[in-house]
């Protein structure tokens, strides 16, 4: 069905059912879209600070929405970053984290 998510690739938040978190939630879940594209763009422009910095931040938001997998994938890809600006990670493994963190965000739901 168009326009219909698919649920097997939608990543809940542990707090879905809580009904004093709906409306964080939901607000939450708009910016997703904004913060994956802004992943995309640090690493197209290597912006290697700025690329951590969002990473750091999703890590700890992901936890504190409920979304465990987006705050580990997220926690994974600013230990990489930090390699990879101490030349000790290849730039492809940066790469493939951000892809899978941008994917995350884009199937956050509330």
């Amino acid at each position: 069905m168009p326009g219909k998510p698919d649920s097997s690739r939608t990543l809940r938040s542990a707090y879905a059912d809580d009904p004093e978190m709906t409306e964080l939630l939901e607000v939450f879940c708009e910016e997703m879209p904004l913060r994956a594209a802004a992943l995309e763009s640090a690493a197209r422009e290597r912006t290697w600070e700025e690329l951590q910095r969002l990473a750091h931040q999703l890590k700890g938001a992901g936890a504190g929405y409920g979304f465990d997998q987006l705050s580990e994938v997220a926690g994974e890809l600013e230990r990489r970053v930090k390699a990879l600006r101490d030349d000790e990670c290849p730039l492809e493994s940066v790469c493939a984290d951000v892809e899978a963190l941008a994917d995350l965000c884009r199937r956050v739901r509330a």
